[in-house]
C-alpha cells in the first residue's frame, strides 16, 4: 500500500475550551476592522500586469539565531522558477517582498533591482517571450521587529519552548520571503528547507523528505507537491515532540495516511487524548 503522511503541529498550550473560545472572540473582535482595512490593499503587484505563472518556491531559512538567541531577524533565501505567461515579452519580474534583498542571480549572473514600498522590482538579463521559464534565486534578510507573517517567543509561562512560526492568511507572506502574494497564483510545488539548533524540530508543509545534522545545526526539508497559495505556506519550529497515527482509507486504493503530531513535550499526554479522534473525522470526510 502507498503510504502517505498528514502532520500536525500545534503552536501554543493547550488551554480549555472555554478559554479558546473567549480568546478567539476577543481576538476577532480586535482584528476585525484592521483585516478589513487590510483586504482593500492586499496585492500591491497588480495581477493585471502580472506576466507569469509561479511555478515552483524553494525557501531557506536559518532560524538558528532565531532559536538560540532570540534574534528576531534572519537570513534567507528562495529559489524562485516562474513561466512567461502573456502574449508581451517579459523585461522585469516583479514580487513582493517587505525584507531586505542582499542580491538577485539568474544562471549564477546577479541582475540588478529595486526593492521600494513592499516592492521587489528585478531586470532581467533579456527578454523572455510567452512560455519561456526564468529561474532565479533571491537572497534576503528579515530587518523587522514587528509581528508579520514571521513571530518569534520566547520562552515564558506561557511559552513552554523558544518558538518560531509563520502566519500568512491572507497576505503576509511577503512579509518572511519574497513572492507573488496573490493566492490565484499557486505555486506548481513548494520546498522548505528550515535550519534550527539541535534540539528543536521545524514543521512544514507537505512531506519530511530529509534531516540533516550539520555541527550543532539541524537542516529540516519538506517538500509539498500539490498546488499551493502562498498564504498556505506555511513553517513552525520549537522543541517538539512527536507522535503518530495510521488511518487506512475505506476506499480505493485503500491508502495508508501516517498522520504526525507534533507538540511541547509538556502537552505530549493532553494531545494524544485531544488527537484520538482524528481518523473518524478523516472517515467522515471520506464519506
Amino acid at each position: 500500500m502507498k503510504r502517505l503522511v498528514f502532520a500536525v503541529f500545534l503552536f501554543t498550550f493547550i488551554n480549555s475550551i472555554s478559554a479558546q473560545e473567549l480568546n478567539s472572540e476577543i481576538f476577532f473582535e480586535c482584528k476585525r476592522d484592521v483585516s478589513l482595512a487590510k483586504s482593500e490593499k492586499l496585492f500591491n503587484v497588480e495581477s493585471s500586469s502580472f506576466d507569469f505563472d509561479i511555478l515552483y518556491y524553494d525557501i531557506t531559512l536559518n532560524w538558528y539565531n532565531v532559536l538560540k538567541n532570540g534574534n528576531v531577524n534572519y537570513n534567507g533565501k528562495v529559489r524562485v522558477i516562474a513561466k512567461v505567461d502573456s502574449l508581451n515579452s517579459a523585461t522585469q519580474f516583479k514580487l513582493n517582498s517587505y525584507l531586505t534583498t542582499d542580491s538577485v542571480l539568474i544562471n549564477n549572473s546577479k541582475l540588478n533591482f529595486t526593492n521600494s514600498n513592499g516592492i521587489l522590482t528585478i531586470n532581467l538579463d533579456r527578454n523572455y517571450n510567452k512560455d519561456e521559464v526564468i529561474d532565479l534565486t533571491i537572497y534576503f534578510r528579515r530587518t523587522r521587529s514587528d509581528n508579520l507573517g514571521f513571530y518569534y517567543y520566547g520562552k515564558s509561562s506561557q511559552t513552554l519552548e523558544n518558538l518560531a512560526y509563520t502566519m500568512t492568511e491572507p497576505s503576509d507572506a511577503r512579509y518572511w520571503f519574497p513572492c507573488y502574494d496573490d493566492p490565484a497564483n499557486k505555486a506548481d510545488s513548494i520546498r522548505l528547507r528550515i535550519i534550527v539548533p539541535n534540539s528543536f524540530v521545524a514543521t512544514g508543509n507537505g512531506i519530511l523528505e530529509s534531516v540533516q545534522t550539520i555541527g550543532d545545526s539541524i537542516f529540516f526539508n519538506w517538500f509539498e507537491r500539490h498546488p499551493i497559495s502562498t498564504y498556505l505556506i506555511a513553517t513552525a519550529a520549537t522543541k517538539y515532540s512527536k507522535f503518530t497515527q495510521n488511518y487506512t482509507s475505506k476506499y480505493p486504493p485503500y491508502e495508508t495516511f501516517e498522520i504526525q503530531h507534533y507538540q511541547w513535550q509538556a502537552d505530549s499526554s493532553r494531545s494524544v487524548y485531544v488527537m484520538r479522534n482524528v481518523g473518524l473525522m478523516l472517515e467522515c470526510f471520506e464519506t
